[in-house]
């Protein structure tokens, strides 16, 4: 009696597992490995820049940003203004989920003391000292948390880099997870410039 429930429990669970593997809730796990790789890119590209450009700015920031989502209503409901290529499968709204509404910083613990080692600045306000005017003390990276595809094989992040009042583009970067679980950085559409 006891292996039987013991049989029913395991394919009860393996269906759940495979019913769940069509429609996952995103994994700050999965979140902050995106977050993670995006910022290590962004600061080895901002410092690349610093070395080469005697007029670069001498810091490197990074904060939140909230979330991009552009909706245009359609008589189908709201849709998002452009999606990448990489992702056209999931071109209605309601196919992207997203984790609640936090700070990159808060939600990965471990992404601000990485931060802290490679000085690189965090603080809000001593950002926002940095930031004011057109020329810029900081290059800035300001970034929010990934948004997935319901299947939790795509995710996408939302971000800015500036480095003065003038000298800014808005971003969005793709990720697609691999056979191994590893999440790759696929592409980048830019949203704006200024």
């Amino acid at each position: 009696m006891g292996s039987h429930f013991l049989s029913v429990a395991t394919f009860a669970g393996l269906l759940a597992a495979c019913s769940a593997s069509e429609e996952q809730t995103p994994s700050r796990h999965d979140a902050c490995e995106i977050v993670t790789d995006y910022v290590e890119r962004f600061v080895g590209e901002a410092e690349r820049f610093r070395t080469q450009n005697a007029d670069a700015p001498q810091y490197i920031a990074v904060r939140t940003a909230p979330y991009q989502l552009r909706a245009i209503i359609t008589k189908d409901g709201p849709v998002e203004a452009k999606l990448p290529d990489a992702i056209t499968d999931t071109a209605d709204w309601r196919k992207i989920t997203k984790l609640p509404e936090q700070s990159v910083l808060e939600a990965c613990v471990d992404l601000g003391p990485s931060l802290s080692q490679r000085a690189v600045i965090s603080d809000d306000a001593r950002i926002g000292t940095l930031t004011t005017g057109n020329d810029w003390e900081a290059h800035v990276l300001s970034i929010a948390m990934p948004i997935f595809t319901r299947n939790g094989r795509h995710a996408v992040i939302f971000s800015s880099k500036g480095m003065g009042g003038l000298a800014g583009v808005g971003l969005l970067a793709v990720y697609s997870k691999t056979g191994d679980g590893e999440w790759l950085l696929v592409g980048e559409d830019t949203r704006w410039i200024s």
